[in-house]
This record gives C-alpha cells, structure tokens and sequence, in this order.
C-alpha cells in the first residue's frame, strides 16, 4: 500500500478579513498560530484516494470541485475518491462561503496555488506503509449546545444531557520502517472560542497537530471535523452560558486530546486497514420552507453588527420569486477497507445526521466527516420543529427558508443506497 502526506501554509502574507469572529469588515491584526491545508494520498494496487483538511472556517463548493478536477486530471484520482474537509477554524482568514463581500479575491487565487501545491507535494512525498485504525472516548471536552429553556425555547446554551459523538477515530500510518508518517483524527466538537477577534489562529484542531507532530517526529497530523454542529467546546462553558477563552485554554484542550490519542498509540491495539478503495457521490435536494416576505424586509437593520444579514435579506427580496426552494446537501463515501469508510456531507451536520449516516451503514466502521462546504447547519426531522439555531439560522447563510421535515429518510436512502454500489 502507498501513502503520501503533505502540507502547505495558507496563512496569508497580505492583509486580508477574519472569517467569523463577530469582527465583521476588518483585517486580521496579527498572527497568533499559522493555519495550513494537508493533504494525504492513498494507493491500493487498483486505485487511488485523496483526503484534503483545512485550518479555515469553511469554503462553498468551488474548493471541493478545484481539489477532485486538480488530482483527476494530473494524478488520475477518480473524483469521486476524494474528501475534502475543513476545520471549522472561526479564526481563519474570509473564504468564499460565509459573508463573501469581505473576501479578498487575492486571497482565494493564494488558496488555490497552495491547495494544488500541497497535492503536488503529498504525491511527490509517497512511501510504502501501513494503515491502522482505532478510536477512544473522549466526554468531558465537547457539549451539546442545544439547550431546552423554561419559554418553550431552544437556545445556544451548553447542555451537558445532549447527544454528542464522543469518540475520537484515528487512523496511523506508519512506514516500512515503523515510523508513524501519518495521523488522522475525527473529532466532532464545533472549535468557536475566539481567544482574539483579529488575530489568526488554527484554534483547538491546529494546536492538537501541533502537539501531535511535536510527539511523533516526522508525522504530519491531519484534523476531520465531524457532526459538529450542534456540538461546541466545553472550555468555553459557563454554567448556562457560553464564553470567548484564551489561547490557554485551547493548549489545554489540545493537550488532553493529544495525551489520550498518544496513550491510544503506544497502549491500545489498532485494527489494520488493508485499502480497497472505492468512491460514489450524490446529491440529495433537502426543501426549504419559505419564509415570507416580511421576514426578510423586518430582518434588515436588525443587528447593524452583522451586515451580512442585511445583505441576504435585501438579495432574497430582489429574487424572492424566482429563488429555489431546495438547497443541495453533497455526500459520498471514500471506502477505505471492507469494513471502513469515511462519510462525508457538506454543510454543518448535527449529530443526529452521523447517527442516521451510522444507521445506514450498518456493520461498516464510519468515520464521519462534515463541513465540506457551506450551505447550511443540517438538522434532523426531530429537531426542526424544535427550532433553535441550527434550524432558523437559514438567512444567515442566503436560504429562503428553513428546511422542511424529510430530511431523515433522504440522507438514509442516499447513504444506503452508496454502501451497496460499494460493499454489496
């Protein structure tokens, strides 16, 4: 089996704005920590595999489609073989996705040059190895944040009693000299603390690669944000609120993650991955309720610190009549083994969508990767009529509306459908 692994900078060298630190509009002040792009290739002897993570907030689909038409037409990596995700970095520089008056388009052309670099790097980079997997329990770190209020309401506050994936995957890749190359870790835990509204910073998911490369010299540590969410930090929990902390806080997140994988390591049995690599994709049209004109013409001047609202709310009143009434959700599937698969979706998926996706792939091991692009938070049939913000976060994010209840049954029958094209 071949494995390559690279990583590039993408921390910019010019000024340019912070994605979503509630400091809408400004450039960044200063650099805290730098944020990367990683790439990691995978070889069987019929085929090949591409995984790419970022340290940004998100990217819409543009990002995505340049990573697969990049490998396919120079490494021939069938397209429906790679999975691309980012980190969900609040600290990260403006990408095309979320708020794009503010990105700077010196900065997407600086991220695609990097993006195929790093490709370029990871496959000049290959090696014989072996893959391996496990995965331990981690509680305490993350909380739900879908709290239950004595109105009725539900509202982004900690709720120690909700669902959550607490289990860290990790897939090692060590060479045929036992040295570990490679370390992949799913986690699904949404990192918005915001130690600094202007400075960038990889936040929990970079310090956890940091510490974990510091650990294992000469491994390049990756990071897939999971069903995040509806899942927050709980460093950042205070009693029934939620609070920005400090960069010390994060190292101290980062080190626990890194002090119970690294006991995973040297302790704990892992299951060999012998590749057998295959890929499918789909689309599954999620309807949307739509709201009426009157939401949107009351939404504009509300909250005057986040233009952006004003913004999708004045575009979706110019083109209320012929907007659609469905947004795409994409998913697919890279099978790693015979009874190992990575599940990826785009958007934010609440947990509840990797429990429905886990269901689906019956005895197969998921590791459950979202936030391939930016389309929305995607709920569940049970929590749309709860509301909330995962659900009523739609202008946010230029939706007409919220999404109607059928959501379930979709990314069942898509992700069902996926494991039998692919493990029969």
């Amino acid at each position: 089996m071949i494995f390559g692994v690279a990583k590039e900078l993408i921390t910019p060298y010019f000024k340019t704005n912070i994605s979503c630190t509630g400091a809408f509009g400004y450039p960044f002040e200063g650099i805290h920590d730098d944020v990367y792009v990683k790439a990691v290739v995978l070889q069987d002897d019929k085929t090949k595999g591409l995984i790419i993570a970022t340290d940004l907030l998100f990217h819409n689909r543009t990002f995505f489609l340049w990573a697969k038409e990049y490998a396919n037409k120079k490494y021939n990596v069938p397209k429906e073989q790679v999975v691309v995700n980012h980190s969900h970095n609040h600290n990260a520089p403006s990408c095309f996705g979320y708020d794009d008056d503010h990105v700077s388009q010196e900065y997407e052309d600086f991220l695609k040059e990097r993006l195929e670099r790093c490709i370029d790097r990871a496959f000049a980079n290959t090696f014989e190895g072996e893959m391996s997997y496990t995965a331990v329990e981690e509680y305490f770190l993350n909380i739900n944040r879908r709290r239950l209020m004595d109105d009725g309401t539900i509202q982004n506050r900690p709720n120690p009693l909700g669902p959550k994936d607490s289990m860290v995957d990790i897939l090692k890749v060590c060479d045929k000299k036992g040295r570990i190359r490679i370390l992949m870790v799913c986690y699904s835990c949404h990192p918005a603390t915001y130690p600094d509204l202007l400075e960038i910073s990889s936040e929990y998911p970079g310090r956890l690669c940091h510490k974990l490369e510091d650990t294992f010299y000469g491994c390049t540590a990756v990071f897939l944000q999971g069903s995040g969410g509806n899942v927050k930090t709980n460093i950042s929990s205070r009693g029934d609120r939620y609070v920005r902390t400090t960069y010390d806080e994060i190292d101290e997140m980062a080190m626990i993650l890194q002090s119970k994988i690294t006991k995973a390591i040297l302790n704990q049995p892992f299951s060999k991955v012998d590749l057998d690599l295959g890929g499918v994709e789909f689309e599954i049209p999620l309807e949307v309720e739509p709201a009426p004109r009157e939401y949107f013409q009351n939404a504009i001047g509300k909250r005057p610190s986040k233009p952006l609202l004003d913004r999708n709310a004045i575009r979706i009143l110019e083109n209320y009549d012929t907007m659609e009434s469905t947004v795409i959700l994409h998913g697919g599937i890279l099978k790693l083994s015979s009874d190992l698969c990575i599940a990826h979706t785009g958007g934010e998926p609440c947990y509840e969508v990797e429990e429905i996706v886990t269901k689906a792939l019956e005895n197969i091991k998921v590791i459950f990767s979202g936030y391939s692009d930016a389309i929305a938070y995607i709920p569940t049939d049970k929590l749309i009529p709860e509301g909330g913000y995962e659900v009523d976060s739609f202008l946010e994010y230029g939706n007409k509306g919220p999404f109607k209840i059928g959501i379930d049954q979709k990314v069942y029958d898509a992700f069902n459908s996926g494991k039998k094209k692919l493990f029969g």
